[in-house]
């Protein structure tokens, strides 16, 4: 991987055709669009929100215009510029800003939540028109109406499964390309930032308030508590995968404890995320860490270079190595 972080900071045209060559690499192959996020994760991360701007609108403006020429159609562009780009950009703004990453999550879930009530404030219930769209698939398919329950509950679960998948590939290719920023100047900075990863109880308690919310409903607003609930999750989620390499490191315990876990995500997935959020709610008022009484440090606080704030001169600290901050 850090060739290819090395080959994306060598400039405009090297960033350009990874953000565009991975994209459409993804379009074969979907987990590809990661690197194509976290290249400009990395870009504006490392040289700032404009250098990552300037990166997102040339690679949405090549897209479309090769989209236009192959298939008369540039839109495909926009689901890049939208689903990807735009809200990796977003991410990886705020947390340069802040070099806060539990800050940072909870504005991609608040991004999630957002893109969930505008859905049903432009469709009323979504529901109805994914039943159309299942209709239609199923009906080419040749299936029968024995499936109508399948149906069914495909469509009532599709709005929070498009919002889990988007919040999976935002924050995934932010990561990534916050690990490749370490890995190119800060060695072993995002190791003590993610193991410190720590959501406070605040979010905790707005996301036991969404999930009451979804179980009491009567079914007036049809799936909107459920899916504001899913979505609420998704943070704990990333906090519990924390804290289970936390865990793993103030062990010592081999990396291999950990491989059961993503094995167990490619086949179930919804099962895992729902497992590690209910491990990171606990966290949010238990605070494992601490009761380890000796687990991984908080990270120092950091300096930041490229413009950005520098730390006062009697102090030396590390461009990158993240407080443990709690949002």
């Amino acid at each position: 991987m850090k060739f290819l972080a090395e080959y994306v900071m060598r400039g405009r045209f090297q960033a350009i055709t990874a953000v565009v060559g991975f994209a459409g690499l993804s379009l074969i192959l979907q987990p590809l669009s990661l690197l194509s996020g976290a290249a400009l994760a990395l870009v504006t991360l490392r040289v700032g929100p404009g250098a990552g701007f300037f990166i997102m609108a040339v690679a949405t403006a090549i897209v479309g215009a090769l989209t236009a020429w192959a298939a008369d159609s540039p839109y495909l562009s926009l689901a890049f510029a939208v689903g990807l780009w735009l809200p990796v950009w977003i991410l990886a703004v705020v947390l340069r800003a802040t070099i806060n990453l539990p800050l940072t999550l909870l504005v991609g879930t608040g991004l999630s939540l957002g893109g969930v009530l505008l859905l049903y404030l432009w469709l009323g219930n979504p529901t109805v028109l994914w039943e159309q769209v299942l209709d239609r698939l199923f009906s080419e398919a040749g299936m029968s109406t024995q499936m109508e329950q399948l149906r069914g509950e495909l469509a009532r679960s599709l709005t929070s499964l498009f919002a889990v998948f988007w919040f999976i590939n935002a924050v995934g290719a932010l990561l990534l390309g916050r690990w490749w920023q370490a890995m190119l100047y800060n060695p072993g900075g995002f190791k003590k930032e993610f193991l410190a990863l720590h959501l406070s109880r605040w979010p905790a308690w707005v996301t036991v308030a969404l999930s009451v919310w979804a179980m009491v409903a009567d079914g007036g607003v049809g799936t909107l508590p459920t899916d504001l609930a899913v979505v609420s999750l998704l943070p704990f989620a990333v906090a519990g995968i924390s804290l289970v390499h936390a865990w793993v490191e103030y062990k010592n315990a081999s990396g291999w404890w950990l491989v059961p876990i993503y094995v167990l995500a490619l086949v179930m997935l919804p099962q895992v995320l729902f497992t590690m959020a209910l491990v990171g709610l606990s966290d949010s008022w238990v605070d494992w860490r601490r009761r380890w009484g000796g687990g991984p440090p908080a990270a120092p606080p950091p300096g930041r270079e490229d413009g950005e704030r520098l730390p006062p001169p009697e102090e030396k600290r590390d461009e990158r190595d993240a407080p443990r901050v709690v949002a």
